[in-house]
């Protein structure tokens, strides 16, 4: 991603390796249940999105639920609009992730912080795969 990555020095997740295969580098996104970082997937050498279920936050077995099915449901979607899932697994300390395609670019919340506005010309250009 060229977006800016997030850096927190306090992150213990920072560094570390998911289940000897997804080492990760640095936080790419973070929501209300899970941080995506930006992984190295080791036995092939590129670079993936890692989301993982955010260790700060209690979680119910309906949130572990949910999070598993969003793994399932999305691997089976297969559409070049749609972001790939390439793996899904729990380590055995109990931290749950989701390994997905890395997009490379600006994200859209970053476009409408610098525009505020998008012109019908931009806004026409990104609903339309989306629609897709």
């Amino acid at each position: 991603m060229s977006d800016d990555p997030i850096y927190t020095e306090d992150d213990p997740l920072i560094g570390r390796t998911l289940d000897g295969k997804y080492k990760l580098e640095y936080q790419i996104g973070i929501g209300g249940m899970a941080v995506v970082y930006l992984a190295t997937r080791l036995h092939i050498g590129d670079s993936v999105a890692v989301k993982v279920l955010n260790t700060g936050v209690p979680l119910s077995d309906v949130d572990l639920q949910r999070f598993e099915l969003e793994a399932r449901s999305a691997a089976k979607i297969k559409h070049p609009n749609i972001v790939s899932i390439f793996d899904f697994g729990t380590t055995s300390d109990g931290l749950m992730y989701l390994v997905m395609e890395l997009l490379e670019g600006s994200s859209l919340e970053r476009e409408l912080e610098e525009k505020t506005v998008l012109d019908i010309d931009r806004a026409l250009e990104l609903i339309q795969p989306m629609c897709e």
